[in-house]
């Protein structure tokens, strides 16, 4: 997939510039989210909701996917095989579960990711049934672009 970028050197948010460089075009333009403003952008969680966009971080900055699931039952999130990143680096995975104790309650699935270098990667997660058959994909599109502070 060739994804083309521009740079937009002052990231507007509700009227206010955040004095930092964000792609303004994603994964079949949708929003560009900015997690950096600042110094404030060393860690990053993302959702279900965030896939799609484009989330724009810089080098050294922590990224979190908190993704709902319930593994007692089965099914279960997984990055996709081969995980071909140049801007990133997997760093870990682990489940939550609830706090209630209960057998089959949900929890949530998260995956660590560190951005080590400039670049743009897509991360995918496919959700599998116990079956094995794939019953959803997430896609996030992560692009690093800052280096040091602003």
């Amino acid at each position: 997939m060739t994804s083309r970028f521009s740079l937009l050197c002052a990231t507007v948010v509700g009227g206010l510039s955040l004095g930092a460089c964000a792609p303004m075009t994603s994964i079949q333009n949708q929003p560009v989210t900015s997690h950096c403003s600042g110094t404030s952008c060393q860690n990053v969680t993302l959702t279900p909701a965030d896939a799609q966009r484009t989330t724009s971080v810089r080098v050294d900055s922590k990224i979190t996917l908190r993704l709902p699931s319930n593994i007692t039952t089965g099914y279960q999130y997984a990055v996709q095989s081969p995980l071909d990143l140049n801007a990133l680096e997997l760093t870990g995975s682990a489940y939550e579960p609830t706090s209630t104790g209960l057998v089959g309650a949900p929890g949530v699935q998260v995956f660590t990711f560190e951005a080590t270098r400039i670049g743009t990667d897509v991360i995918t997660l496919v959700k599998t049934a116990p079956s094995g058959e794939i019953v959803e994909t997430l896609r996030f599109l992560v692009s690093v672009n800052f280096v040091g502070q602003f």
